[in-house]
């Protein structure tokens, strides 16, 4: 099998995963879906690690622009801007949830992390991260199967309940 075929193979195999899980919801209150989507965002931010972009000066995990910063500052959510650029990709994650809450609205926001909507959220904040599937930056490719693992939904049992996602447990999602 040519690599170009395996790859196609692969992110088939992902997507079908991933609408399987988009069509379960999310698993009970764990936040795992959540945790996956925003490491996920991490991979085509900045796949995955704190950087400095040189040209915008954004930086972290999720790329925050030095205008992003002054504006939560300026809007009294100085401790957001601030996480958003922790070492700690938790942290950052958790803070770059907290400002997509501020700029788009938490019920906007909560509703689809409970759907599992993943189009949906991309959607919503294509225009907050550009990297996202429909931005100005999309990432396909490589990078984006290695991004779209962060919510291949771990399924247990005869029922194929999700019980979790790989982006959620620590476990490993590279190629």
């Amino acid at each position: 099998m040519r690599v170009a075929d395996y790859q196609v193979e692969q992110a088939r195999r992902v997507a079908d995963l991933m609408m399987k899980a988009a069509s379960m919801g999310s698993p009970g209150g764990s936040g795992d879906f959540v945790t996956g989507y925003w490491n996920r965002l991490a991979v085509l931010e900045s796949d995955k690690q704190w950087k400095t972009n040189p040209t915008s000066g954004a930086q972290g995990y999720f790329q925050q622009l030095p205008s992003t910063k002054l504006d939560l500052i300026n809007r009294g959510y100085s401790n957001v801007a601030a996480q958003m650029l922790s070492m700690d990709l938790p942290i950052a994650a958790k803070a770059a949830r907290e400002y997509a809450i501020i700029q788009k609205g938490a019920s906007a926001i909560e509703s689809l992390e409970a759907k599992g909507d993943i189009a949906g959220l991309d959607k919503l904040l294509n225009g907050l991260w550009p990297s996202l599937p429909g931005g100005s930056q999309a990432q396909t490719g490589e990078r984006l199967l290695r991004a779209n693992r962060e919510l291949v939904p771990i399924i247990n049992g005869p029922g194929g309940q999700v019980i979790g996602y790989v982006g959620s447990t620590g476990r490993s999602s590279g190629p």
